[in-house]
């Protein structure tokens, strides 16, 4: 299916991850302004190693009285070795930028499109190939 006419749910009851093998994320000391850094630890590569970045700005009120949009950043680094030896670092980004009057039933929503849009099956082909069709 194109994604002109793609279906999510709205306010779904859940998401229910089965299979697969848990991965622990852990501080690795890597300083983040506003943030965490964590990594697989069981990696013993630095230059290998599966990691990811939390960041977390509040919102702040303007000069008019009124607030700036607080912001939510994940990063998920992947990093691949290449045929010729060389390392290369695959990157998924997740941003989100949530006026401070968003209810939490709207933030939910929000969140769970955004999840959704990540692992839907109509999307595969935008991500294996960059058809927007």
């Amino acid at each position: 299916m194109s994604i002109d006419g793609i279906s999510l749910l709205k306010s779904p009851s859940s998401v229910a991850w089965t299979g697969g093998t848990a991965t622990v994320f852990e501080n690795d000391s890597t300083s983040v302004r506003n943030g965490i850094h964590v990594a697989d630890t069981s990696n013993d590569d630095f230059l290998t190693r599966d990691h990811m970045t939390f960041k977390s700005r509040s919102p702040v009120r303007q000069k008019d009285g009124s607030f700036s949009k607080g912001t939510r950043d994940i990063n998920v680094t992947m990093p691949i070795t290449l045929a010729d030896g060389s390392i290369a670092y695959n990157v998924a980004r997740t941003t989100y930028e949530i006026h401070p009057e968003t209810s939490a039933a709207q933030l939910s929503t929000l969140r769970h499109y955004s999840g959704q849009t990540a692992l839907d099956s109509e999307l595969d082909k935008f991500f294996t190939i960059g058809t927007t069709k």
